[in-house]
């Protein structure tokens, strides 16, 4: 049995440049224990006074409240150094994924080797910077994958625009940081003109198309500061800095105007009506929007393919 464990730990690192003779004595030295496919070797909380190592099978490392094996160990790997070495409890479930036989030292063994080997030390020390470097790397992915998520949740998936949510999280604390600075700003909100038509007339997918055109034309007109969103279905919002009022409604005429020309290879003219409303102290921001829905309402009333305060 000895020989069969020794042959199998062979490329352990654990194992890496112990003497023959250390190696039969650990592997002699040690307790066995079999697990079946299922079996919970460490759980979340408990103590932990073993070091084991994974003679046969494999098993899993699973995080509380995370499905998904945070790392799967094989044959030659050890798990439970840390909960050892530190004194304090287990911090994730060891979960046998197939029939697995291990190597287990207990605490006395371990620290003695540790004292009387410093090969065997030195071999712990690199399994255990190997699991630091490997958790920072999970994190930075899963930090990553955080973030990618979070930028996907504030974009509009037709238009690659900024999408509502975005709009009511930034649109708000540009506005009181204009106020804070004592500049001037003012808030388009801009609907292109009987869209419902356009989507009759000639279907679902050139509706598609005039969206995205919209937002290219609109945020071609834009400054890098200006903020735009695809506020939700045909409408569009912009915050446009150091502009009152009246010069807001100038630049809200240029970009309908852009709008409204930048139809090419037959795709049908579509044109925008906009609302303005500049923003004054003291006010709550859904009042800034009621004030430009109001105006672009005017917009619509008075014709269409407009700008209104």
């Amino acid at each position: 049995m000895t020989e069969h464990i020794l042959t199998q730990l062979d490329t352990s690192p654990l194992f890496d440049k112990l003497t023959p003779r250390l190696k039969r004595a650990l592997v002699a030295s040690a307790a066995t224990r079999r697990l079946a496919a299922g079996d919970r070797l460490l759980v979340t909380g408990e103590l932990n006074t073993s070091l084991f190592v994974i003679a046969e099978g494999a098993v899993d490392v699973v995080l509380p409240g995370i499905d998904a094996p945070h790392v799967r160990l094989g044959q030659g790997e050890c798990l439970g150094e840390l909960s050892l070495l530190d004194g304090q409890p287990v911090s994730a479930d060891v979960v046998a994924v197939e029939p697995t036989t291990l190597l287990e030292l207990d605490h006395v063994q371990v620290w003695s080797l540790i004292d009387s080997s410093a090969t065997f030390a030195r071999n712990l020390l690199r399994v255990l910077a190997g699991r630091v470097r490997h958790d920072h790397t999970v994190l930075a992915e899963t930090s990553d994958e955080r973030r990618r998520f979070e930028r996907l949740s504030m974009v509009d998936g037709l238009t690659t625009l900024h999408n509502r949510r975005w709009f009511d999280e930034m649109f708000p604390l540009q506005v009181v940081r204009l106020l804070r600075e004592g500049r001037h700003g003012a808030l388009l909100m801009a609907d292109a003109d009987r869209f419902k038509d356009l989507n009759d007339r000639h279907g679902h997918a050139v509706g598609d198309a005039a969206l995205r055109r919209i937002g290219k034309a609109i945020l071609s007109g834009l400054r890098p500061g200006d903020l735009l969103a695809r506020y939700g279905g045909e409408e569009f919002a912009v915050l446009i800095a150091d502009v009152d009022e009246a010069a807001a409604v100038e630049v809200a005429d240029r970009l309908r105007r852009q709008v409204s020309e930048s139809a090419s290879d037959g795709a049908p003219q579509i044109t925008l009506s906009v609302g303005v409303a500049g923003i004054t102290p003291h006010e709550p921001f859904e009042a800034l929007v009621g004030r430009a829905d109001a105006a672009l309402f005017r917009a619509k009333q008075a014709g269409r393919d407009r700008a209104s305060r």
